[in-house]
């Protein structure tokens, strides 16, 4: 209601330096309240959870296949592919198919 009778006023020459200082403020802390919460729901980087053993992983993209790769999994997404076993995963969430050829990304 406010801004329309703010708008009513610049329509027809009769600013009231109040209603425009009001009308301002409730603007811009509207504009600020809305970049805070846009702000506040990016998500964090997610950490590594489990990791796959992979026996071969044939990356599709450039046609290498690699031997002895494990994938990195972040949630429910891959995260990166990686030569070396990670580090801080409990043993128990590292799954072994060595025996087993996969594909996947390039990183």
């Amino acid at each position: 209601m406010q801004l329309f009778l703010w708008w009513h006023g610049v329509v027809n020459g009769n600013v009231n330096p109040n209603m425009l200082i009001r009308s301002l403020a409730f603007l811009s802390s509207a504009f600020f309240l809305n970049v805070v919460i846009a702000a506040a729901q990016q998500p964090a980087p997610s950490a590594v959870t489990q990791a796959v053993l992979a026996g071969k992983l044939i990356d599709v993209r450039s046609g290498e296949v690699r031997t002895h790769a494990y994938i990195l999994i972040a949630g429910d997404r891959i995260q990166s592919i990686a030569a070396a076993a990670p580090s801080g995963i409990p043993r128990k969430w590292v799954f072994h198919v060595s025996r087993a050829t996969t594909t996947g990304p390039a990183t």
